[in-house]
């Protein structure tokens, strides 16, 4: 079906909350999507790769074609779909949002350059089309457990934006999209590989920050390929040709080159921990997660059965505590469990449950789609915990406090009673004066005790009164 791109004429729907932690499928995170470049490209993109699927060699492919007008996706159009995506509602595959929330959400500025930025990039992911040979993992139905042989789809079924028709006021044309509503709805066939669990979670903050398209899409791939699992090694040409979109027409020295621009960006944001080359291969290591994620959550180390647990746990809450668990749920798991720790995974699950209806699929990756809602509420939590740690902390430091304020009180008092009845006498004979200077508007006996204490203090000191 080709996507509809016209005057939206509805009224907007309400608008749901940018999400900083979006689900991506995860072929889009195995192939490119747009040419890693920032020039228009006319020129369809052809990826391919061959896995072993129980001793088969399976060859996969993954082309994309664009507008005759308009060409294929460029880089810039990677980030205004994730950004797109996050502006969805809720746990639905299509949304309405405006130009400036867009924006806002992208980390643009809401001027008319940027608004022109994504009308061409909306037009570009709309008429862009892939075809997918053996990419799409069939889970149920006739042909379970095997690739889709072909596959053609569109990334986004349908567009529909407003024009840029110019008012001819330069103030108003500057904001012409302000408060236009704008609609994206995702492809039917993504959606549907979504549904049945072929998802990860995605840091938006952390793949906006990063500043080099070559960087932003090692992030993707990187954080799909690591799964449970801290270090990978990846043959340098397959990474660069087939799922990084660098250029054929260059030698193994320039490969590792331009990889390591990225390579570099991802270290020093703490995502990357060390990278190195061995001939044809790179091997590279991933930092503790904890540098990335956007909430402050524990990172502990899982077991080698913790991810078994938790989808068994998951099945169990469900009634299904026979169910087969499948590679990809243990995948899940595993990442849930690496992100967020053990505890907190659990949590997740719980929270994931609890929004569940009848109708909605009984896969575990049903849990990554509610990982944002989630998060927030472990993230409340969280605070909630800490406030209460802090109050009780500072009740016992209150306490402390009193106990050495008694405790010193006690010991002048002692002190005190231990002179004679004289230098008493002059002692308290200080005090009187002590408290008309500075205690008298207090009143009570309670500041003439503290006189009395500050006079004894200042005899200790100085017994010459």
């Amino acid at each position: 079906m080709n996507p509809l791109i016209k005057v939206r004429e509805e009224e907007p729907k309400q608008l749901s909350p940018v999400k900083r932690i979006i689900t991506e499928e995860l072929n889009l995170c195995e192939f490119p999507f747009t040419a890693l470049t920032t020039q228009r490209n006319f020129t369809p993109l052809k990826f391919s790769d061959t896995i072993t699927l129980k001793g088969q060699k399976i060859q996969r492919e993954w082309t994309v074609d664009g507008s005759l007008r308009y060409g294929t996706p460029i880089a810039i159009d990677e980030l205004a779909f994730l950004v797109g995506i996050s502006l969805f509602d809720e746990n639905a595959y299509e949304g309405c949002f405006s130009t400036y929330q867009f924006c806002k959400a992208a980390k643009w500025a809401t001027s008319g350059h940027y608004y022109k930025i994504f009308y061409d990039s909306s037009l570009r992911l709309g008429l862009a089309n892939i075809d997918a040979k053996c990419s799409f993992w069939k889970k149920e139905g006739e042909h379970k457990g095997k690739y889709l042989a072909r596959k053609v789809f569109h990334l986004l079924d349908e567009v529909k934006l407003y024009g840029m028709e110019k008012t001819g006021d330069e103030e108003t044309d500057e904001h012409i999209w302000d408060f236009n509503y704008n609609y994206w709805k995702l492809s039917k066939t993504i959606f549907e590989s979504i549904k049945a669990g072929n998802i990860k979670p995605t840091n938006l903050d952390f793949y906006l920050s990063l500043e080099k398209p070559i960087s932003r899409r090692q992030y993707r791939f990187y954080d799909k390929k690591f799964y449970n699992q801290g270090i990978l090694h990846l043959n340098v040409e397959t990474l660069a040709h087939e799922h990084i979109g660098l250029s054929r027409n260059t030698d193994l020295w320039d490969i590792k080159h331009k990889l390591d621009k990225g390579h570099a960006e991802l270290a020093k944001a703490n995502y990357l921990k060390t990278w190195k080359y061995k001939e044809n291969v790179l091997i590279i290591e991933r930092a503790p997660l904890k540098n990335i994620v956007s909430v402050s959550i524990e990172l502990k180390n899982k077991k080698t059965n913790s991810a078994r647990e938790l989808v068994n746990h998951f099945h169990t809450q469900l009634g299904r505590g026979d169910a087969q668990v499948s590679p990809l749920e243990l995948k899940q798991a595993g990442k849930l469990i690496r992100d967020y720790g053990p505890n907190q995974a659990k949590e997740i699950v719980r929270f994931a449950l609890s929004k569940r209806n009848t109708t909605e699929p009984c896969v575990f990756g049903y849990v990554i789609t509610h990982l944002n809602d989630a998060v927030k509420e472990l993230v409340a939590a969280k605070e909630r915990n800490d406030q209460e740690t802090k109050k009780q902390e500072e009740q016992a430091r209150q306490q402390e406090e009193a106990k050495k304020v008694e405790s010193e009180k006690q010991k002048l008092l002692n002190f005190f009673a231990s002179l004679s009845e004289e230098t008493q006498d002059q002692i308290q004979t200080k005090a009187d004066k002590i408290f008309k200077e500075e205690y008298h508007s207090y009143g009570g006996e309670l500041s003439r005790e503290f006189a009395l204490l500050e006079a004894i203090r200042t005899y200790k000191k100085c017994p010459a009164l």
